[in-house]
């Protein structure tokens, strides 16, 4: 399995944490930062090391379906929301992945399993 370099958007430090804790157990996932900002993230995801991003569905600077138009297409977005799956579609995305709060990380094992599937050779 090919190792992913991810990070992860949310603006509640404590999902942060979370992630942190669950990426730790999962050996193919390399997650590189947390932020509870996104726009201190631009540098990060624009460097071309990224091929994953956990992003919050509303964040307090910007809410995800406006952000998501920064990151390059190249990139695979998992969102992480409490929201209802269907809302999340209306939004018309384009999503590896939406992993509803609260998760458990053998959740989180399951999408990062898909999405270390779909990263281009």
């Amino acid at each position: 399995m090919k190792i992913l370099n991810c990070i992860g958007i949310d603006d509640e430090e404590d999902c942060n944490e979370y992630l942190r804790e669950c990426c730790q157990k999962i050996p193919f996932i390399n997650l590189l930062g947390t932020f509870t900002d996104p726009y201190e993230a631009l540098p990060l995801i624009r460097s071309g090391e990224i091929d994953l991003i956990f992003l919050d569905l509303h964040l307090r600077k910007i809410d995800a379906p406006v952000f998501i138009t920064e990151i390059p297409e190249d990139i695979q977005v998992v969102i992480i929301s409490a929201e209802l799956e269907y809302k999340i579609m209306d939004y018309n995305m384009k999503l590896t992945a939406i992993l509803p709060k609260p998760y458990l990380c053998e959740r989180l094992l399951e999408v990062c399993r898909i999405a270390s599937n779909c990263k281009p050779k």
